[in-house]
């Protein structure tokens, strides 16, 4: 995940971070609102966190995966500054 944002915007009028999303696409869902990346797009329909935990390691996005599973893959990394909801 360091490389993914390492190359990616987190903030402004046009992130390049994109979140992997949970359900209807439609507009920034709520979860999204309330992170600390609200301008950052949702893409993808992957309901199932443990896929999502999987799409995140290959660095297709951003996800809000339970720390006790996310904290113990060093390929991840919380997203900066690091509040996502710990």
């Amino acid at each position: 995940m360091p490389e993914y944002v390492e190359r990616r915007t987190f903030t402004g009028d046009t992130p390049t971070a994109r979140w992997i999303g949970w359900r209807n696409l439609e507009g920034f869902p709520k979860w999204i609102r309330k992170s600390d990346y609200p301008r950052c797009p949702a893409r993808g329909h992957i309901p199932d966190m443990l896929l999502q935990f999987e799409v995140d390691k290959a660095r297709l996005g951003m996800a809000i995966v339970s720390c006790f599973i996310a904290d113990r893959e060093p390929a991840l990394m919380r997203a900066p500054p690091g509040r996502l909801g710990c």
